[in-house]
């Protein structure tokens, strides 16, 4: 952006843009000014050279008895014809016709316009005014030539008629010599004027210069000082805040990581906890499902044998009204035969395999299958039920089921059947 506005801001030096000017870009500046003005000095001063130089040959030229006469127009030089210019009053083109060598053969029967207008730089109007003129000497050139060739004939003497001619003649050329001399002096009186003009408004300008560019240096040093406190207090800032910052993450990081172990310990005992908590309810959950299964066989068992004694006892009725005589033998050896049959109904009771699981933990399917193996394996834990034992599993389970509901957090009870 800074680099945008320096592109597209006014090239000339202003006060109010004096802050923002680079020393470089004032020296840059500078240099073009002082070329500028060196070279148009030497310009005008060449060109005024030039033109007294030219003027001086030309006014000495002119002090010869035969310059710049008609008859010998064919032989003029550069400054005779320049000179032919100036008395017919175009003196603004004798220098353009001095440059490019205009010779008096060259006047009389070479010049256009549109050579004049193109090459010469001669205005329109002018263009055609002084063609007039060449033809007008043209016209001279060639009648004097005829007249001094071809015909012959006698002219009267008369010395004192020619040299007034001749004097006044003089005079005439003197006065108009006179004249473009004022008017060269007081063009290089103008171009002198125009000069020291030119040079004071450099020295001003240079002093102008000069004074802005001390203001810009004493600012860009004040600037640069601020600078340097400004990057000193602010690296120290930055040294002790980057050191705060460190402390600080290293605070963080020994906190973090104390959080962390106590958060690993804690997890690690609700882990545990957890994990006797689901062993012990799994245990207790499976031993009243065993007590359960007990109490469901034995029931039914139950039924069974109360069926077959109702049965016994009936046929025992009908047997004793046909037999009354071996009703006693008889019975007393019925009974002693039923005795190894309940026990036997009653041996064959046992414990079968407990509900699947609702966990799906691998430490409680192992306590499951554990358990099983126990159930399987060990003869005190899947031993027959007798008959008081099923009343006792049974009143133990509904005793501890019912104490098991009144609980208000929910927490399952350890059971010892």
């Amino acid at each position: 952006i800074a680099e945008i506005k320096r592109l597209n801001r006014k090239s000339v030096l202003q006060a109010e843009e004096a802050d923002e000017w680079h020393p470089s870009e004032l020296a840059l500046v500078e240099q073009e000014m002082t070329k500028q003005i060196e070279s148009l000095v030497d310009q005008q001063i060449s060109k005024i050279k030039t033109k007294q130089e030219w003027q001086t040959e030309l006014e000495r030229r002119a002090l010869a008895a035969d310059f710049a006469d008609i008859n010998n127009a064919l032989k003029w030089d550069e400054y005779e014809v320049a000179y032919w210019l100036s008395t017919i009053g175009y003196e603004e083109y004798m220098q353009v016709f001095f440059q490019n060598k205009i010779r008096g053969d060259m006047l009389l029967y070479d010049l256009t316009a549109e050579f004049l207008q193109k090459d010469l730089r001669i205005r329109g109007l002018h263009v055609n005014t002084l063609l007039r003129a060449i033809q007008e000497l043209k016209g001279k050139v060639t009648r004097k030539l005829e007249i001094s060739e071809w015909m012959e004939c006698r002219i009267p003497s008369n010395e004192q008629k020619t040299k007034l001619a001749l004097l006044a003649q003089l005079k005439t050329m003197e006065d108009q010599w006179q004249q473009e001399k004022q008017s060269l002096v007081e063009q290089l009186q103008t171009t002198e004027k125009q000069l020291k003009l030119s040079q004071n408004q450099c020295e001003k300008f240079q002093q102008e210069l000069v004074h802005w560019t001390e203001k810009y240096q004493a600012a860009q040093e004040q600037h640069r000082s601020r600078m340097d406190q400004l990057t000193a207090s602010s690296s120290e800032q930055v040294l002790k805040y980057t050191e705060k910052l460190h402390e600080l993450v290293k605070d963080y990081e020994f906190r973090l990581k104390e959080k962390d172990e106590q958060r690993s310990i804690e997890i690690q005992t609700v882990k545990n906890t957890l994990e006797s908590t689901l062993r012990e309810s799994l245990e207790a959950k499976l031993r009243i499902q065993i007590s359960t299964e007990y109490d469901h066989k034995f029931s039914e068992e139950r039924k069974k044998i109360q069926e077959e004694l109702e049965q016994r006892m009936k046929s025992k009725f009908d047997t004793d009204h046909e037999n009354e005589s071996n009703g006693s033998e008889n019975g007393e050896s019925k009974h002693i035969n039923d005795k190894p049959r309940t026990s036997s109904k009653f041996e064959t009771l046992s414990v079968s395999r407990p509900l699947n699981s609702e966990f799906g933990s691998t430490a409680l399917s192992n306590l499951i299958t554990s358990l099983m193996e126990q159930k399987e394996n060990n003869s005190e834990f899947a031993k027959p039920v007798t008959l008081i034992s099923c009343f006792l599993i049974c009143f133990v389970t509904n005793y501890f089921y019912a104490k098991k509901k009144k609980k208000k957090k929910g927490k399952l009870l350890e059971l010892d059947v």
